[in-house]
This record gives structure tokens, C-alpha cells and sequence, in this order.
């Protein structure tokens, strides 16, 4: 029948469905079907479905292959713009199956009201032509987009009376007093140019390493003198011992040795596998506390900072020559149905989570579970864990996290103005502008990545950087920056 159902739905049919494994499955089981998050998904949709897994590692050779022999599968996931021929060309080629309004509201009447009610969904759902071809996941708000960032040993703080620093004044500051006042032998540690792209401490000077948006034009961070002026002065920290000197090639142990022995006093990582795992590991009278991203005056707000995308480009669509178009959509749309949306993340209710005061809350069975890390249990029993076609719930991202810090880590990151500086995700470029764009782009990172670390550790004068911004024009920066920019057109015009 059209429009809304109850499930479970009655039918027969099988669905297959094409996706690669994610590790966190594979770490257990060797297919999606030997989940216990799947057996229900089946009771609770009607639908029998059958997963189909390239091996680890060969999921692009896969795909292309399966493309190549026109034999896919009733349902995939993968990434269209990935692909040279883009979303469009696949839906004309026959392999993407158009979502039309009248096909969403007949099968996928669930998501469809999403769509209905969520203006931003509807651009990054879209097509550069306009269609709709898949079922996306996307985080509830804005809550969820942050999970890194600096942090700072707040004990350290305290014992020297100093105040948390906000301004890249305060750093020099704060940084200076770790190492002549406590011994550390690296007042900051990290690893190599992830922080300085994604806006840590260079956002104080209202850039970073990578493509951001001003005042609706494109720009790209090291090429313009706002980047220099950082690299001014993390040369001089770098001078003055105040940065590691092993930042370009240390790893990730080596990192954590130095933060949890006390040779380094702040740093910048992940959440999770940073913060939580630091906190879990600390010796006593160690307090570990995320730092807001610095400005260059008191009272202001860094330009950049961490920040992800609510949603995902979507990547699970229906084969056009599927003879289960539709049930493929009723299965889908249940990640978007009331009780779709409590079972992809959290699980089944008196299980994997109970109601406490209107609250799910993990049960031991997930928290607790012998012989599974965290991260395992939750992917046994709910889908939270890894992309797929639902909305990730911000109360299963706050259960995830054991201690305060990392919780209040959340509102100190989230206090910046990187929001106003993103860039639309891949789906407005199209597969000829991505092939250009992927093999400009190879040189310029290598090129830009190798110099600013040069720069920070004196290796190269910062005389050279009108040089430095030269090569990279001749690297194909500006034809780069010109099909970003029109896929930011494209983006804002759908």
C-alpha cells in the first residue's frame, strides 16, 4: 500500500543490500546479518534483507566493478562523489533510481516529511541538477558537530595561578610558565598540520590551512597574509621551546606518553580517544580541560575551529533496475519513523536501553559488556556508531562521553564562528570538477603541508612566503579555489 504503514510490513521479497563493512562490525562479526541490531532491524521493518560486503580495503575496486557489470544490488551505500561520474550522471546511467516526490510520498512518506520540514536538508540532499536520489544521515544539532579541539592541564592552572588562556597573548603566556615553572619539556604537543587545518590557534588570525568562506567568496588560508602573520609567531614559540619539536613526526603513543607523563601541558585531540582516553588513563592530581580556541584580543571569538557537517552526503540509494524499488524504500524509511529513529540509536527498549525519566538510557548490557569496548556494545545493538539513513539523536552523543570534561568540552568548542566560514560538503562539485579538483589539490597539500611545517621550525625564512604563494598558484590554487566556488553558488542556489 502508498502512504504511511505500520511496521512490520508483510512481504516475502528479499532486499540485498551492498555497503562496505564498517570496523566496528567487522571487529566482531563477518556480516551486518550476524548482528543483533540487525535481526531486530528485520522483525521490526518485514523486511529480509541481505547485506553484501566488499573485502576491507576494496570498496572503490568493488564498486567500479559492480558498476562496470550493471548486476548491483537492490540497495548501496557509497559515496557518489567519490565517483568520476558524480550523483547525476549515475542517475541518467541507470544505476541511481530518482526519488521523486510522488515515489517519497507513496514509499518513503517518513523521510519525506523530513525533507518537508528542514529547508538545509533539502540542499545537501540535492543533486546539482535538483534530484533526489538517496537516504542521508544527519545529526540532530549542532551539539554533535564538535568533538575536538584543545585541551589544557587545568591542575597545571591552578597550582601557577593562572587563568584559563583566551588570547594567543595569554598562550605565550601560559605556555612560557609550563615550561620554566613545571619542567615541561613540551609545553604543546601535537601532531603535525591536522590542528593548524582545522583552525587551532591559526583561527585566532582568522585563517587556517584549508578552504573557508568569507563574506560569500571562497578563499584558501595559506595564501593569504593573515596565514603568514601565524606562522610569524608559532615559529617564534617553536624557537622558544614552547611548541614539540618532534611535531612532524610524532605519533600518536608518543603523544599520549607526553601528555600522561607530564612532559607536555596542553594539547589537541579528539573527545573521545583524546580527552576520555587521557582521563581514563591519569595519574592522581591530573585534571585535563578543554581550552577555547584563542582570538587575538580579549573578548573575542576565534574565526575557526573544529567543526563537522550536520549532514552526511547521502550515500545509501535504490538500483533503478531493482525490481524492489519500493520495498527497498519502505525498508530505508524506517530509520526516519518515530520508532526508527529510537532503534537506529539506541537500540530496543528493556535491552539496550530503558526510559528514566523520559530519558533513554544505556542499560549494563551496553555500558558494561564483558569482553566488548563501548564503541562494540552500542554497534551490536543500535547503529549509532556509523552513518546510515536515520537521524543521530544528541542523547545518544552525550551518553558516549564518561566525564564532565569531555561533556562541557562540547559548549567550550562549539564557541566560535567556524559555522559562519563552512564550506558545502562534495555533492556541489560535479565528477569532472572533482577529477580536476582531486589532482590540484594532491600537489598543493603535499606542497603546503611540507612548508608550514618548514616555516614553524625555522627551516625556511618567512622572507620566501610571497614565493611560498606563488608556487602554489602554479600548483593550480585558483582554479581550485574557482570550482569551489562554484559549487558554493550551486549549493546556495538549490
Amino acid at each position: 500500500p502508498k502512504g504511511k504503514v505500520s511496521y512490520p510490513i508483510q512481504s516475502e521479497e528479499k532486499v540485498t543490500f551492498w555497503k562496505g563493512i564498517s570496523g566496528n562490525v567487522s571487529s566482531m562479526v563477518a556480516t551486518e546479518n550476524d548482528l543483533e541490531f540487525t535481526k531486530q532491524l528485520i522483525k521490526n521493518t518485514g523486511v529480509n534483507v541481505e547485506f553484501i560486503h566488499p573485502p576491507i580495503g576494496q570498496e572503490d575496486e568493488k564498486f567500479n566493478l559492480m558498476i562496470a557489470s550493471g548486476d548491483l544490488a537492490d540497495i548501496i551505500e557509497y559515496i557518489p562523489s567519490k565517483t568520476k561520474e558524480g550523483a547525476d550522471k549515475l542517475i541518467d546511467s541507470g544505476y541511481i533510481y530518482e526519488l521523486t516526490d510522488s515515489f517519497m510520498t507513496d514509499y518513503a512518506p517518513n523521510f519525506k516529511a523530513k525533507l518537508d520540514s528542514d529547508s538545509e536538508l533539502v540542499k545537501n540532499c540535492k543533486t546539482n541538477n535538483g534530484k533526489f536520489y538517496g537516504f542521508p544521515a544527519w545529526r540532530g544539532n549542532d551539539n554533535m558537530t564538535v568533538y575536538a579541539g584543545i585541551m589544557i592541564r587545568n591542575d597545571w592552572l591552578d597550582e601557577l595561578g593562572l587563568d584559563m588562556p583566551k588570547t594567543i597573548d595569554d598562550w605565550h603566556n601560559v605556555l612560557t610558565q609550563f615550561k620554566t615553572r613545571k619542567n615541561a619539556s613540551v609545553p604543546l604537543s601535537f601532531q603535525g598540520m591536522g590542528p593548524i587545518v582545522q583552525g587551532a590557534f591559526v583561527g585566532a588570525f582568522g585563517t587556517k590551512a584549508d578552504f573557508y568562506i568569507q563574506d560569500g567568496k571562497v578563499k584558501y588560508g595559506p595564501m593569504e597574509d593573515s596565514y603568514k602573520e601565524f606562522l610569524k609567531t608559532f615559529a617564534q614559540w617553536y624557537s622558544e621551546g614552547l611548541i614539540d619539536k618532534n611535531m612532524a613526526s610524532l605519533t600518536k603513543e608518543e603523544l599520549d606518553t607526553k601528555v600522561l607523563n607530564g612532559q607536555t601541558g596542553a594539547t589537541y585531540g579528539m573527545i573521545g580517544s583524546g580527552m576520555g582516553n587521557y582521563l581514563s588513563a591519569a595519574p592522581d592530581n591530573f585534571s585535563l580541560n578543554a581550552a577555547p580556541y584563542p582570538s587575538l584580543a580579549q573578548g573575542g571569538k576565534s574565526e575557526m575551529g573544529f567543526k563537522d557537517f550536520r549532514y552526511y552526503e547521502p550515500a545509501t540509494f535504490i538500483f533503478a533496475g531493482s525490481k524492489n524499488k519500493e520495498l527497498a524504500a519502505r525498508f530505508l524509511d524506517y530509520g526516519y519513523s518515530d520508532e526508527g529513529h529510537m532503534f537506529y540509536n539506541f537500540g530496543t527498549e528493556g535491552e539496550s536501553y530503558t526510559m528514566k525519566d523520559g530519558y533513554p538510557t544505556f542499560t549494563d548490557k551496553v555500558l558494561k559488556a564483558e569482553g566488548l569496548s563501548a564503541t562494540q556494545a552500542l554497534t551490536k545493538y543500535t547503529h549509532c556508531t556509523y552513518t546510515g539513513a536515520f537521524e543521530m539523536d544528541e542523547r545518544f552523543f552525550k551518553q558516549q562521553y564518561t566525564y564532565d570534561e569531555q561533556k562541557e568540552a562540547i559548549d567550550t568548542w562549539l564557541d566560535t564562528n567556524a559555522g559562519a566560514h563552512m564550506l558545502p560538503g562534495a555533492t556541489c562539485i560535479t565528477g569532472d570538477e572533482n577529477s580536476e579538483y582531486a589532482r590540484i589539490m594532491a600537489d598543493v597539500d603535499t606542497y603546503v603541508s611540507q612548508m608550514t611545517i618548514k616555516y614553524i621550525m625555522c627551516l625556511e625564512p618567512l622572507d620566501s612566503f610571497d614565493s611560498f604563494k606563488e608556487h602554489i598558484k602554479q600548483l593550480g590554487i585558483e582554479r581550485a579555489i574557482e570550482i569551489k566556488q562554484s559549487g558554493y553558488e550551486r549549493y546556495m542556489s538549490k
